[in-house]
């Protein structure tokens, strides 16, 4: 945070006024900035809804607020500075602009209140932003830096660019320098355009380290005059598929380092053109619509007024992978993994036509096809060979059916988890719950199942289903009928209702099939299947030792009712 706040006192340099950033020698952020009277900074500052993104786990907007507030106490007396904030009122209000410190002597206390106060929520009006920039320097007619930071493009159908080259040409007296801040592959062309339109220079940064960086270059380098064209080069980048030129992501580094210069988006007939400061530049470069990896130019050297040319090929060819269940298309999610590691390549899902299609560099490949459709494991393909300029085409069929299962009790729907598993080795193949009709369904691949069946709406043990055959596009019914009876205990001591626990237990082993405490009238009902139960009680209300019900018979759809009265002596 210090060296953030550090650096922003350097963007008071960039503004082409006389500022500095006086720190001591381990960087400390209490040193203070001076700057010559009649010196005039003002900020746009982005408080939209985006700024809640995160930059190395914290909110951009609380970075902001942050360093600002230190940065304002650390300003000379005789500074003098202007902000201006954009959506920090009202969702999808493209005018919600608003100057929170007209431009003139500084006054910390209220420029810190405005800037604690403010809270990311609406739009990026850029160009209204500008437009008001502007208007309040017309009004003060005197010459000033403008430094905008956001972390985002105009989203109300403006062109700030535009607006920018209309207030220049009109006289206005200043210069516009652009941060932006942590826009991923966000087209950086309209910010720019803003800071070349605005007479200053457009600078970007994914985490607070290369702000540092982008920052302390800044400060380093002077304007220099137009006239003086010696001092630059050029790079001629040409980007091109199996020959044929494509669109690119390109991003212009200091060589050797990940300080980003510049960037580019938007490539006409594969080609982009950089005018930089001589020196060494890495440009890595990402091709647009190809799940390739980013190629890295390395140490390319930019000599003044000469043009330094590099071209970059991406050889690829396509996969077209088609899925189905029963010759029909099938829904799911599919991965291109390299063939030595089974590193993933590239990902994406069938569409309504069953077909997944892959645009990837050639080379040798394993597919994995996670099916979503239906309930089955994960298939694989070997040796998909892609080759240059070229289509491999790829089926899957995974022949399927339906399992329906319906569970009753006493002919009743009753609810339970249903559980699908391998004959071999009873691995689990799905799981479900039965609706309220007592049924559940599945469709799985072809092959011999056993189902397990956890009644929830009566206390039985699981049941199983063996010898279950799925044939390819038949449905295969079972059905499950467990009878089951209510047994209703009535726990007393001298006649009155005691509170107990109660057990219910097989007959014949004694293993425990229900539990549960009598209620306030001393009862407690059980749901169980037919059969021969013992009842164990367990009196809380007194000092007694466990009685024991044996003998207790459950009929289907019956109530056997027991009562137990504990003598109180």
């Amino acid at each position: 945070m210090n060296r953030l706040l550090t650096l922003l006192c350097t963007l008071l340099l960039l503004a082409g006024a006389p500022w500095a950033a006086i720190a001591s020698e381990n960087g400390d952020a209490s040193a203070r900035a001076e700057t010559a009277a009649g010196s005039n900074l003002l900020f746009i500052l982005d408080a939209s809804g985006s700024m809640w993104g995160r930059v190395e786990g914290e909110p951009k907007i609380v970075v902001a607020k942050d360093v600002m507030s230190r940065l304002v106490r650390q300003l000379p007396d005789d500074a003098r500075a202007g902000l201006i904030a954009y959506g920090h009122h009202r969702k999808g209000d493209c005018m919600d602009i608003e100057s929170l410190v007209a431009l003139g002597p500084l006054d910390r206390d209220a420029m810190i209140k405005q800037i604690e106060g403010l809270n990311a929520i609406g739009m990026t009006p850029l160009t209204a932003s500008v437009k008001q920039a502007i208007e309040q320097l017309r009004q003060t007619e005197q010459s000033a830096s403008v430094v905008l930071v956001s972390d985002g493009l105009e989203s109300c159908g403006g062109d700030p660019c535009e607006a920018v080259k209309a207030a220049k040409q009109s006289g206005v007296d200043f210069r516009l320098h652009v941060v932006g801040f942590d826009l991923g592959d966000t087209d950086t062309a309209q910010l720019q355009c803003m800071a070349e339109a605005g007479g200053g220079r457009f600078f970007s940064a994914s985490n607070a380290d290369e702000l540092a960086g982008a920052l302390s270059e800044a400060v380093q380098v002077e304007p220099e005059p137009e006239s003086v064209v010696e001092s630059t080069g050029a790079i001629e980048l040409t980007v091109t598929r199996n020959g044929e030129p494509i669109d690119a992501y390109t991003y212009v580094y200091k060589a050797g380092t990940e300080e980003e210069v510049t960037r580019d988006h938007s490539l006409e007939e594969g080609k982009v053109r950089y005018k930089l400061a001589a020196g060494d530049y890495d440009i890595r470069v990402r091709a647009a619509g190809i799940s390739a990896p980013d190629r890295l130019l390395e140490g390319i050297a930019v000599s003044n007024g000469e043009t330094t040319e590099r071209s970059v090929d991406f050889s690829t060819g396509t996969v077209e992978l088609t899925v189905t269940t029963n010759g029909k298309p099938l829904k799911a999610r599919t991965y291109v993994q390299y063939a030595d590691g089974h590193k993933e390549a590239s990902r994406d899902g069938t569409d309504d036509a069953g077909i997944a299609s892959y645009t990837i560099p050639v080379g040798e490949y394993r597919i994995q096809v996670r099916p979503d459709g239906i309930s089955a494991p994960d298939q694989f393909i070997d040796d998909v060979m892609v080759e240059a300029g070229k289509t491999t085409t790829k089926r899957l069929e995974i022949p399927s059916g339906t399992v329906e299962l319906t569970v009753t009790t006493n002919g009743k729907p009753l609810k339970a988890r249903t559980y699908i598993q391998y004959t071999d080795g009873h691995k689990e193949a799905s799981r479900d719950g039965t609706d309220g009709e007592g049924i559940a369904s599945y469709t799985i691949p072809v092959g011999e199942y056993r189902i397990q069946v956890r009644p929830d709406g009566i206390s039985a043990p699981d049941q199983f289903i063996d010898g279950v055959t799925v044939e390819a596009g038949k449905t295969t019914t079972k059905s499950l009928e467990i009878p089951s009876g209510t047994v209703r205990i009535k726990v007393t001591a001298d006649g009155k209702s005691l509170k107990a626990r109660t057990y219910i237990q097989y007959a014949d082993s004694h293993k425990e099939a229900s539990r549960d405490s009598t209620d306030s009238e001393g009862f407690a009902d059980y749901t169980v299947p037919v059969g021969q139960y013992r009842i164990q009680v367990r009196p809380d209300g007194i000092e007694a030792d466990d009685r024991f019900v044996e003998d207790v018979t459950v009929t289907a759809a019956e109530t056997t009712e027991v009562s137990l009265d504990f003598p109180v002596e």
